[in-house]
């Protein structure tokens, strides 16, 4: 994973500027854009979000260590679940051409998300989200909730669906890998140079954690629920 300088300083390459030229877009000094692309220098959350207008990326990109090989990982990730579909039902092999199917892969419980061959034996494929023909992120997935922190908002067992390039936006549900912990999903806000994840039970403190903490941090954009 990438830092957060890290990542502005690949983006800034690529549009071919120069430090100095982006310095001046933030009204900075060219010494402090170098220290935030060395990690040396914290960057607040007004600053982070100059910078992203800079570089014409969401925050959420510069905060998620968005870089190549990750979403390379993550496009590779689906395409292996989307290839086991396509072995074990033959049938269902025009209805992915027309229906985007979002994958079932992990719970957020502990660990990253797994192969859909180290969750399931062959043949089964009901951890799928079918037709869900308005998600345009190409790397959204999907994780079954456990516990009770989230409720009522979002109950033991349901599904939500993330997508990693959508913006983050305070007030709302997101899932985040805080390092070395597990995957959580959590009420997302900020607070100076922390990021707050609230639940929505009142029996379950927030937790504050710095930037450097976050593995990665995707928003949930909606949730399937069974009533019966």
């Amino acid at each position: 994973m990438s830092s957060v300088g890290e990542v502005i300083k690949r983006l800034r390459l690529r549009k071919g500027w120069t430090v100095k030229r982006l310095a001046e877009a933030l009204g900075k000094s060219p010494a402090y854009v170098s220290m935030v692309e060395n990690s040396k220098r914290d960057v607040r959350m007004a600053t982070l979000e100059a910078f992203a207008k800079a570089l014409g990326v969401p925050p959420a990109y510069l905060l998620s260590g968005h870089d190549e090989e990750k979403e390379e990982r993550i496009e590779s990730l689906v395409d292996e679940i989307l290839a086991v579909v396509e072995r074990h039902l033959p049938e269902a092999k025009g209805a992915l051409k027309r229906v985007k199917r979002v994958p079932v892969i992990s719970y957020t419980a502990a660990g990253d998300p797994v192969a859909y061959e180290d969750m399931y034996p062959a043949g089964w494929a009901e951890e799928f989200i079918e037709g869900v023909v308005d998600i345009e992120d190409p790397n959204a997935f999907a994780l079954r909730i456990r516990g009770d922190s989230m409720e009522p908002l979002l109950m033991d067992g349901d599904i939500v669906i993330v997508c990693p390039n959508w913006s983050l936006r305070e007030g709302k549900p997101v899932v985040a890998k805080i390092r070395g912990g597990e995957i959580t999903c959590k009420i997302y806000n900020r607070k100076e140079r922390n990021i707050v994840l609230s639940a929505v039970n009142p029996r379950y403190q927030p937790v504050v954690v710095g930037t450097d903490e976050i593995e990665w941090l995707y928003p949930v954009v909606r949730v399937v629920r069974d009533i019966y």
